[in-house]
């Protein structure tokens, strides 16, 4: 219940003075109807695998872009400051991943939903770093999302259709909003998808790391050990040398699409399984690469946008050099929670302290998949604490120790780069490419993941086309909020209404207080023209007394 009281709290005035403490489902309905109104409410058609159809609420995003700017000064801003034409368009960045309400010792998978958000390019690094800066389209329990025909394909192909085929088409003639001194016109058009591997696969109709051809993006790399002898053709994502690689380009991705289309009438679904796996892709007519009208927006090698943050890690790179590293020291685990505790964090990570002393302990130790169990804010906070420890704590494994170094090294230019600091992008070639390449010699290739492969032969250039980093992380800490909305729902034939409606007046409540300019925090006057304060924000970082602050000049 205090989650319902929270989104209430969060409604505009007009709405939230009419909720009182009786019957707040009932009152909660009536009032989220003036926010979620016919302007913003879209019902999409899905079509089932029975022959039904499941009635799709979401919410317009060309609404929900005007009513959000509206509120906040930050939206303002950016549109006014990055103007927009139908030459000159905005880039719209999708993410979709799936989530359980719930926790990790109740999970409730019954209600497991798919949450589909969106950002803007233009916004710049600071914003698209920021959760409240992510719009909601719609959540979809995966329940229903896995009768429907064509799945996720199909699903991201409405999506987007929503975007650019609608009468209010971003693409075609632009949205109004308000940006304070009159109404200007906002164009956008699709750009980049960014979804954790599973999802990238489900999505383009990839077979993906449980494939033969495991890597979207190269069209002759394959699992290893695939052949019993070496081809001239395929190379093995073991392989550390990015020129052996040939890479897919739109054109090519199209054309396997299209051979699998003009083949399937006359082929029967075992071969064309087969087929399958000889393409790397997968036959889905109701997908979303076989949509011809989305041909000229969704390009799908630029389309596909790969996170850094799974493949590093989440049972990534990371944890699967971790848990070989550990190995090979044989350091025990107790000694390495110990020296966790005596690290302090900045005030404004301090809420992760408790859980860095939890990666140390023996079941974070997967012994069947060979990997060390974390979160990516768990990894990311114990990183440098590993590092440290290995470096002055541990006698010989140069080798190893080197490695780890290097990956730590990675990490730290990764997050550099989504500050803005696009000019390390050749110095993160070099490193993510030489860690592979190392990697190879210090645990040979028994340990290389696809994730590896990515890692080494992709990222950089993703970074160096797109001019920024991207990834998950801002909306997965945004996932606690429509988490905590899909665990209290009563109603499950309105739950995807009744979780976007609370998302939207969530997200309203934040941006009318976001402020993205650099500014004292809790600050008392002290005269005229001086304040003081024991913490500040600056550049999406708050800063408080005690903290040691690096400046790079």
């Amino acid at each position: 219940m205090e989650h319902v009281h929270a989104v209430l709290e969060a409604l505009p005035p007009e709405v939230g003075e009419q909720v009182g403490d009786i019957n707040i489902d009932g009152e909660f309905r009536r009032a989220t109807e003036k926010l979620y109104d016919a302007d913003m409410a879209k019902s999409l058609p899905l079509k089932l695998k029975n022959g039904k159809e499941f009635t799709w609420c979401v919410a317009r995003p060309q609404a929900v872009v005007r009513s959000l700017t509206q509120i906040s000064p930050a939206l303002r801003r950016a549109i006014a400051n990055v103007p927009s034409s139908y030459n000159t368009q905005w880039h719209i960045i999708f993410y979709l991943d799936e989530i359980t309400p719930g926790n990790i010792a109740a999970p409730m998978n019954s209600r497991k939903f798919v949450a589909i958000y969106y950002t803007f390019r233009e916004l710049g690094h600071l914003l698209v770093r920021s959760q409240d800066c992510w719009f909601h389209f719609g959540v979809l329990r995966t329940s229903i999302l896995k009768d429907v025909v064509g799945g996720y394909g199909a699903l991201m192909k409405a999506v987007i259709h929503t975007f650019i085929s609608d009468v209010e088409s971003f693409h075609e003639v632009g949205i109004a909003v308000d940006v304070g001194d009159g109404p200007c016109l906002l164009y956008a058009k699709p750009w980049r998808l960014l979804a954790d591997g599973a999802a990238l696969s489900a999505t383009f109709d990839s077979t993906g790391a449980a494939g033969t051809k495991v890597c979207f993006c190269c069209a002759n790399a394959i699992k290893d050990g695939t052949f019993d002898v070496a081809s001239d053709t395929f190379v093995p994502i073991t392989c550390g040398d990015p020129k052996k690689f040939i890479r897919h380009t739109n054109e090519s991705v199209w054309k396997s699409f299209d051979d699998l289309a003009a083949m399937a009438p006359a082929v029967k679904p075992t071969p064309m399984k087969k087929l399958a796996q000889c393409y790397g892709f997968k036959y889905n007519p109701d997908g979303m690469l076989m949509d011809k009208k989305l041909r000229d927006l969704v390009r799908p090698v630029d389309f596909y946008t790969q996170d850094w943050a799974h493949i590093f890690l989440q049972h990534g790179v990371g944890n699967v050099e971790f848990y070989h590293l550990h190995s090979r020291i044989g350091v025990d685990i107790e000694e390495l929670r110990a020296y966790a505790s005596t690290w302090s964090l900045p005030a404004f990570r301090r809420h992760l302290q408790k859980g860095a002393k939890q990666v140390f302990t023996v079941n974070r130790r997967e012994t069947k998949e060979q990997y060390w169990k974390a979160s990516i804010s768990e990894f990311l906070t114990v990183a440098p604490m590993i590092l440290n420890y290995i470096l002055t704590a541990v006698r010989g494994y140069s080798a190893e120790i080197a490695l780890f170094t290097k990956l730590c090294s990675i990490l730290d230019l990764i997050r550099a780069m989504k500050r803005g600091h696009m000019h390390l992008v050749g110095k993160f070639r070099k490193q993510v490419l030489e860690h592979f390449q190392v990697t190879l010699r210090v645990y040979g290739s028994g340990i290389i993941l696809p994730k590896h492969h990515a890692a080494a032969m992709h990222l950089a250039d993703q970074y160096e086309d797109d001019e920024m980093v991207l990834d998950t992380m801002p909306v997965e800490r945004l996932h606690q909020v429509p988490k905590g909305f899909g665990t209290v729902i009563k109603k499950l034939n309105v739950f995807e209404k009744s979780v976007l409606v609370r998302l939207i007046a969530h997200q309203r409540h934040h941006l009318e207080d976001f402020d993205d300019q650099t500014r004292l925090l809790g600050n008392k006057d002290v005269g005229a023209e001086f304040s003081l304060s024991k913490s500040m924000y600056a550049q999406g970082l708050t800063i408080t007394m005690g903290d040691v602050v690096l400046l790079q000049l």
